[in-house]
């Protein structure tokens, strides 16, 4: 099955904290163009150090496009849990896994809440 990094899972991994995925198996895993720009601004707003090691990781890992499938995904996404707090850029991070038919791996407890969206968390250890 395919996996969908949410940019929690992808700083730690730039960052090193996630040492059990030091090796990763880049085939088997994508992010979203959406986490591509979270991880750009990150970047920008800290550093030339930090915009190295994210371009180093955005050049190991495959970007998915953000189609017309995953902004109607989103869009059902934010209108079933628009009375509970999920970030816009969550929620179309969500329909995108959803779209692709991609587990999410997040360390992020919100996106529990997403209808039919499959979750992983591999900062667990």
């Amino acid at each position: 099955m395919p996996y969908l990094l949410d940019t929690n899972i992808c700083s730690a991994m730039i960052r090193g904290t996630a040492p059990h995925m030091a090796v990763p198996d880049w085939s088997a895993m994508a992010i979203s163009a959406v986490t591509a720009h979270e991880l750009e601004f990150w970047a920008v707003a800290t550093g030339p150090n930090r915009q190295e090691r994210v371009h180093i990781f955005l050049s190991k890992v495959e970007i998915r496009a953000f189609d017309a499938s995953a902004a109607a995904h989103a869009a059902k996404v934010r209108a079933a849990l628009r009375a509970q707090s999920l970030s816009a850029l969550d929620a179309l991070i969500a329909g995108h896994a959803l779209a692709l038919g991609y587990i999410l791996v997040t360390a992020d407890k919100d996106f529990k809440r997403v209808p039919g969206l499959r979750t992983e968390n591999w900062l667990k250890v």
